[in-house]
């Protein structure tokens, strides 16, 4: 053999000693079991004390998850403004503090006070005058000894001026003047500003001496005899609810407490984060409960019928969830148990629902309910020796 044919001779020994290595390892990798048959002997299954049953179809009652916040209605909820700009002479109020409807929450001073009411005063005066002005008028008129032009003056004169005289009053009223002194010629220099509702002081932004303009907050007032719940249902679970279902919630800060309520509305919209606004009454005023307090609730909604399992016959592995099947004896008499996948919804005390695609419902006394967290065991040791 010459040298030239040596060399031909062992590349084709290369090529072929690689290629049979590669369909060794294709083998090796097609022939990998699978991780998720247990495979127990008779003794094994024995003294693991495996027991059987299987998945049921019941009605279960459903529940939809919301979260939301604690919330007042608009009229329970007061912002007090002045109505004209002035001066704090005087102010008791405190964050927190429980006030009542009629009570004076601040007095309000200003030099503007007494000029509006002496020109009410004013114009009171000039309009006495002038009605009986025009009443002359329209006697001399219709005698022909005034002319009626100097009626007609006489008379758009008081018009203008009972319109005047009538807008002003309907705003020092409105303002808060006691309008019965005012007509006795009673001119008040200062101004109380009235609590409109039985509520709670939430927010204080006056003290005394400080300069108030009308679009100023003095304070905010909550009452909380209505507080209520608004959630945010998702738009997958709008169709499923009901005036009058049942919510059971809990403070997102403490969720070791249950409240109940019931849906009283349900918003006709959906908000551009793919949620519905529903509006749930508490069953009961609670004094622990405040506005704007974060809550996750759940919304009790019509019966559905699930396949259930005992919640014994389910194990977790990470964050997946498994039962073990009966797949009955191999060839040596060895017990085979197959890990299947499952995805859970709700949780009672003995039973959980199995939500689909899976369908355990065909298996009889095939499922093992006591017993899985053993095979789990067996499964995993034998992954770790692999």
């Amino acid at each position: 053999m010459t040298f030239k044919n040596f060399q031909i001779f062992i590349s084709f020994l290369f090529l072929f000693l690689a290629s049979c290595s590669s369909k060794k390892e294709e083998k090796t990798q097609e022939e990998a079991p699978i991780n998720h048959l247990v495979i127990l002997s008779e003794a094994q299954f024995k003294n693991a004390g495996i027991s059987f049953g299987k998945a049921d179809v019941k009605n279960l009652p459903g529940f939809v998850e919301a979260t939301g916040i604690l919330d007042v209605p608009p009229q329970n909820l007061v912002n007090v403004s002045a109505m004209m700009a002035a001066f704090v002479k005087s102010t008791k109020l405190l964050q927190g503090q429980h006030v009542h409807k009629g009570e004076v929450l601040v007095v309000l001073q200003n030099q503007e006070f007494i000029t509006m009411q002496q020109e009410y005063l004013s114009n009171k005066s000039k309009l006495e005058f002038l009605e009986t002005e025009t009443r002359r008028q329209k006697e001399l008129s219709a005698e022909n000894v005034s002319s009626a032009k100097v009626y007609q003056q006489s008379n758009s004169e008081l018009q203008t001026l009972k319109a005047g005289q009538s807008g002003l009053h309907k705003k020092l009223q409105i303002m808060g003047f006691q309008m019965a002194q005012l007509e006795k010629g009673q001119i008040q220099s200062e101004l109380s500003v009235i609590c409109p509702i039985d509520g709670f002081v939430t927010e204080v932004k006056v003290n005394v001496g400080k300069y108030v303009q009308p679009n100023d907050l003095i304070c905010e007032i909550v009452d909380l005899s209505h507080l209520h719940a608004e959630l945010a249902v998702f738009e997958k679970d709008a169709p499923k609810l009901k005036i009058g279902q049942k919510i059971d919630f809990r403070l997102a800060g403490n969720l070791s407490k249950t409240y109940q309520a019931e849906i009283y509305l349900i918003n006709k919209k959906i908000n551009p984060d793919k949620t519905v606004r529903v509006h749930g009454h508490l069953e009961s005023d609670i004094p622990e409960l405040l506005p704007n307090m974060s809550i996750k609730a759940s919304i009790e909604v019509e019966n559905n019928m699930a396949q259930v399992v005992p919640n014994e016959a389910i194990v977790s592995f990470g964050r997946e969830k498994f039962v073990f099947v009966s797949k009955g004896k191999d060839t040596k008499g060895n017990f085979q148990f197959e890990k299947i996948l499952v995805k859970t919804g709700i949780q009672g005390a003995t039973e959980t629902e199995i939500l689909e695609p899976v369908d355990l419902s065909g298996l009889q006394n095939q499922l093992v309910v006591i017993g899985a967290h053993d095979l789990l065991a067996v499964l995993e040791n034998a992954g770790e020796e692999e």
